[in-house]
């Protein structure tokens, strides 16, 4: 008795107060566990329903606060994007800039909107890409579903006319559509066919024959088109990164050769390695002894110059890193080298 009132006054007392208060008051309140012993229904062990570590929460304008300030800096940054285009939204969103550039703008546009914030531009414009690219196929496979639901929906509307079944789940065909789409998504199921499974056991064939269609079947296409499509967009990622990178590698070997030559002389590979070194900080720096190994790497044919089939390991070989093994020596090693190499010793 004195649990059951003291949550009707912590009842009147959220439904008294504003927002924020009715917001903490929630989040704080307590009362006996919902599972126990009989014992401890006599006991005054009351518990946290909604536990939250008593940690400080945020209230309503504060949030507001935070979000408006975040809004406010990508709107600023979107400005500063659109005035580099003369402030012109024709440029901003030009054809030349192509299909990713494109989504990559729309969806900060969206992240101002709220509806993508939080996640960062290359990943938002990837994913929009591989959607766009998932959709007409996964459309026809959509629609075939929607035309199995609509057939069992009609079916279930007719058989179960007239019955508790119908009148809970099949009263219309709108909500039989609803009532099978939860199906689909086994939230209901099996309990959606339990009131006329206990009148018939005959209603099993309905509701299993629809599950082995759509859930174990249609769901599965659906799943192995999607992991199909992201496949084949992620070699297709690679492809073209791997193509772009052998273009880039010969238009630098163009501009590194001398005129009237087709290889780049060691001076020059030197050259680059130093403003590697001084421009281009996101590259993990090249000591001058870790350079001349580089540059062996690259010479193949030991003519100190790079020829362009050379040239296009250039990018595999800064991915190299050398380790410096210590000159010191053991006793042993320096003595006995022969029995150090020895199979038994080692």
């Amino acid at each position: 008795t004195n649990n059951t009132t003291t949550t009707q006054d912590d009842e009147s007392i959220i439904l008294a107060s504003g927002p924020d208060q009715r917001c903490k008051a929630l989040l704080e309140l307590r009362g006996p566990p919902a599972f126990g012993d009989d014992d401890d229904e006599l006991s005054d062990e009351t518990v946290d329903y909604y536990p939250n570590f008593h940690m400080t929460l945020l209230t309503v304008s504060q949030s507001l606060a935070i979000e408006f300030l975040c809004v406010l800096i990508i709107s600023a940054y979107m400005v500063l994007r659109i005035g580099r285009d003369g402030f012109s939204l024709k440029r901003y969103f030009r054809k030349e800039i192509g299909w990713q550039n494109l989504t990559s703008r729309v969806a900060l546009l969206l992240t101002i909107l709220g509806l993508l914030s939080g996640m960062p531009s290359f990943d938002v414009r990837r994913e929009l890409t591989t959607i766009m690219k998932l959709m007409p196929e996964l459309l026809s496979i959509l629609f075939l579903l929607f035309v199995v639901v609509v057939f069992y929906a009609w079916i279930g509307v007719v058989a179960f006319y007239d019955s508790p079944e119908g009148a809970d789940s099949f009263s219309n065909l709108v909500e039989a559509m609803w009532t099978l789409w939860i199906c689909v998504t086994t939230a209901n199921y099996p309990d959606v066919m339990m009131a006329s499974y206990n009148q018939s056991r005959m209603t099993v064939l309905y509701f299993v024959s629809f599950m082995m269609l759509t859930f174990f079947f249609m769901m599965n296409i659906i799943l192995a088109s999607v992991v199909n499509s992201y496949d084949n967009d992620t070699e297709a990622r690679e492809k073209m990164l791997d193509e772009m990178i052998q273009h880039n590698l010969k238009q630098a070997f163009q501009l590194l050769c001398k005129e009237g030559t087709d290889r780049i002389n060691r001076d020059t590979i030197m050259s680059l390695f130093l403003v590697l070194n001084e421009d281009f900080h996101d590259i993990r720096r090249i000591p001058p002894d870790n350079a001349k190994l580089l540059f062996a790497i690259l010479d193949k044919d030991g003519s100190n110059t790079i020829s362009e089939e050379e040239f296009m390991d250039f990018g595999n070989v800064l991915l190299l890193k050398f380790e410096k093994e210590s000159e010191y020596k053991t006793l042993i090693e320096t003595r006995y080298p022969q029995l150090y190499a020895s199979e038994m010793y080692q």
